[in-house]
């Protein structure tokens, strides 16, 4: 029993989170994120429910094979999946940037939610202040030495559940929520990289700085940038999206830009992908100072049927 409730809460975030990589809360709630994060990602899953992408995403949730998972977890969770996500915001603190805290909106029933989580292996419970932070192994991964990690999360509302792979994770979001910590609406870098074209954007996602693992072959020119933030909107039937790089000085900038060229290039010389190479031609590179940027937009229709290739393609692999 325990171990087909585990699967279902595993199932559950990833298709929160996913939905066949999908849904995100109305507009960013800049009070609920920490002052000084190390980057931060926000999908608004009630926008994006309205445009055409979010319609195609429905549309592969009505399917016959994820109907009966849709239902499985509205049955456990009593959340429908498809209505009652609102939107979902991840961010991670500067000092843990691979370790990220998930924000996840919704319309829950904390009492189920709290029940299932006590029934799960080796839970666990901790108070901070007014809350509880509840903990469970996740037995879907291993770490290195083969243990299982932990998960733990927070219901500070019947509208919000906080995870993290880290108890102090938590905790501090919570601490934020109570206004015992400074938020992200404090810091002007952040006010500047986060803010939203129109009230069409559905996904924002920002850093004042990449961190890569010293491992990682990119951490090179990670390290040449100030800032990176990527922004899309649908509106008018048009898909568009602006993705922001900042270079130390001009040079970086101008660099970057020949890189850029020459991907967006190869991707448009690839005949074997016709609907790839159609829309890399919807996308420009310009520079303005320091900073690249690459913008892309194109019909709707056109994207949606990119997407649909896509998910056509992975039904085909299973």
């Amino acid at each position: 029993m325990k171990g087909n409730i585990l699967k279902a809460i595993h199932f559950a975030v990833c298709l929160a989170t996913g939905l066949t990589s999908t849904t995100f809360a109305g507009p960013l709630r800049s009070s609920d994120v920490p002052e000084n994060p190390a980057w931060v990602v926000h999908l608004d899953c009630d926008t994006l429910r309205s445009n055409a992408i979010g319609k195609f995403i429905l549309a592969e949730m009505e399917k016959p094979e994820n109907q009966s998972k849709i239902a499985a977890v509205t049955a456990i969770f009593g959340v429908d999946l498809r209505t009652q996500i609102h939107g979902l915001t991840l961010y991670a603190a500067a000092e843990s940037a691979h370790e990220p805290v998930l924000l996840l909106y919704g319309d829950f029933d904390t009492n189920r939610l709290v029940t299932l989580a006590k029934a799960a292996p080796e839970y666990d419970a901790m108070e901070h202040g007014q809350h509880t932070v509840h903990s469970w192994l996740d037995e879907k991964k291993k770490k290195g030495d083969g243990s299982h990690p932990r998960v733990y999360a927070a219901l500070p509302s019947s509208g919000l559940i906080i995870f993290s792979a880290r108890r102090l994770g938590v905790s501090e979001a919570l601490d934020v929520l109570d206004k015992k910590a400074e938020n992200i609406a404090a810091n002007k870098t952040y006010s500047q990289l986060l803010k939203p074209v129109d009230e069409k954007t559905f996904f924002q996602a920002a850093a004042p700085k990449m961190i890569l693992p010293a491992s990682d072959p990119h951490k090179g020119i990670a390290d040449l940038t100030t800032h990176a933030r990527l922004s899309i909107r649908e509106g008018s039937d048009q898909v568009a999206g602006v993705l922001s790089f900042g270079g130390k000085d001009e040079e970086v900038a101008r660099n970057m830009v020949s890189i850029a060229q020459g991907i967006t290039g190869l991707i448009k010389a690839q005949q074997e992908k016709p609907k790839l190479a159609k829309l890399a031609e919807k996308v420009s590179v310009k520079q303005e100072g320091a900073e690249m940027s690459l913008a892309f937009a194109a019909p709707s229709d056109q994207v949606v049927e990119f997407l649909a290739q896509i998910a056509a393609a992975k039904m085909g692999k299973h």
